[in-house]
């Protein structure tokens, strides 16, 4: 009997605007910047001896624009789905990575994490039960 398994390669995407002006993206819909499409370029360099027949990314612009690059000379199937976004961050999205301080987001996220408090899901974030459960559904 022949065994037969897939290899998964998963890829950041580049760096965006929302990096350089330290935003929480999330969900939100960023493009990536003149750099981030370098990094894109630099790895599918830095890929090109790997062998792979399809190409999946988030919908949103910096995952698809990024899946883009990497494919420009393979020509693979290239499918998008929301089911490969980040974590949504509710209300937290599209401000400040400071004021995401302020307001303890990562301490809440760390809180969650650690005993399941329910403050997340009150305040609009993607659990990470709901995460995960996006990745299987995939």
């Amino acid at each position: 009997m022949t065994s037969q398994y897939c290899t998964i390669y998963l890829v950041r995407h580049g760096e965006t605007y929302g990096n350089v002006d330290q935003i929480i993206q999330g969900h939100s819909d960023v493009p990536l910047t003149e750099k981030g499409e370098q990094q894109a370029c630099e790895r599918r360099s830095n890929l090109k001896h790997i062998c792979f027949s399809k190409v999946y990314s988030s919908d949103l612009i910096r995952a698809h624009r990024t899946a883009e690059i990497l494919n420009l000379e393979r020509k693979c199937v290239h499918q998008t789905t929301k089911l490969l976004r980040e974590r949504y961050f509710g209300s937290y999205e599209g401000k400040k990575q400071e004021e995401g301080r302020r307001m303890e987001l990562w301490n809440l996220l760390d809180s969650y994490a650690q005993y399941k408090h329910s403050h997340i899901s009150e305040a609009g974030i993607e659990t990470n039960e709901q995460m995960v459960s996006r990745g299987f559904l995939f």
